[in-house]
Formats: structure tokens, C-alpha cells, sequence
């Protein structure tokens, strides 16, 4: 938003829209809507994709229902990993995986389904929570959940 202020007073100052004593420039709707044609064809191109990248983003922060259901039924079955994950802002990877005391596979594969559905950020060795599974932890995290799920619980979410 700064920006866009800066080049807007600078676009007005350039096409000489100021106060009758020069003291100051005066910012019209036209040199703002100048300035946003401006930033749009500096970076909403093929080689900045800012829409893109927006979007992308957007998809870390926007609870949707499938992002809501696959948390729901991981924390229905390894309701450790989501408790670990909501009392930490990044935890390594080791460290979640001994917590949640499984084969690397079924691991992987929980890690794999919040990392899809942009429920987490896998950066190097660490994880990190996103806006998104806060939010819908937030939800979620309030719902009541079985100390020990049963057989046709786990069955049906490795069916999944």
C-alpha cells in the first residue's frame, strides 16, 4: 500500500497536480488508477506471476471443507501429531515422527496429506503450521476425540 501512495504522488507531481501555491501535491483517482496499471504491468506478468503467487498464498490462509475434513480425520485417529502441531509455530521432523511413534510410511503419508492441502509447510527438516490449520484447528481442536480410536477407525483412515 505504501508503494502504491508513493507512486501515486509521484505520478501526480510529474503530470503537475498541485495547490495553486505549490506547497503540496494533490492525488487524484486518476494518478492512483495509473499507478495500479503501472505495478499490474511490472509484476502480473508471465515472469512474476503475481496472480499466481497471490493465489498460492491465499491457499495457506482460506479454510475450504477438504482442507477441514483431512485435518478432522487425522486428528481423529493421530490426534498427537495435531496436538504437537498446534503447540509449536515449527517442530522438526524427528522430533514429530517420535511422537507420533509410527512406521515411516504412514508417516510420510499424513505428512504428505497436510502438506497437500497446504495444512503445513515442509521446509528442509522442519514443519510448519500454516494460518489455515489454525484456523481450522481452532474447530476442530474443540471437538471431542477417542483417547484410543478404534480398529474401524484406523482401518478406515488407511483406507483413505
Amino acid at each position: 500500500m505504501f508503494k502504491l501512495a508513493r507512486l501515486s504522488a509521484t505520478i501526480a507531481g510529474y503530470m503537475g497536480s498541485h495547490s495553486d501555491d505549490y506547497e503540496s501535491i494533490i492525488i487524484k483517482k486518476e494518478h492512483v488508477d495509473e499507478a495500479v496499471k503501472l505495478f499490474n504491468n511490472l509484476y502480473d506478468n508471465p515472469t512474476f506471476k503475481l496472480k499466481e503467487h497471490a493465489a498460492e498464498e491465499r491457499a495457506y490462509t482460506q479454510v475450504d471443507k477438504p482442507s477441514t475434513d483431512v485435518l478432522r480425520r487425522i486428528n481423529s485417529v493421530h490426534n498427537q501429531i495435531i496436538t504437537q502441531l498446534g503447540q509449536h509455530s515449527e517442530i522438526r521432523s524427528s522430533d514429530l515422527k517420535m511422537v507420533a511413534d509410527l512406521d515411516n510410511q504412514r508417516f510420510n503419508e499424513i505428512i504428505s496429506d497436510l502438506t497437500k492441502f497446504k495444512l503445513i509447510r515442509n521446509i528442509k527438516s522442519t514443519i510448519e503450521p500454516t494460518e489455515k490449520f489454525r484456523k481450522i484447528l481452532d474447530v476442530v481442536g474443540k471437538e471431542p476425540v477417542e483417547a484410543f480410536p478404534s480398529t474401524v477407525e484406523e482401518e478406515a483412515f488407511n483406507a483413505n
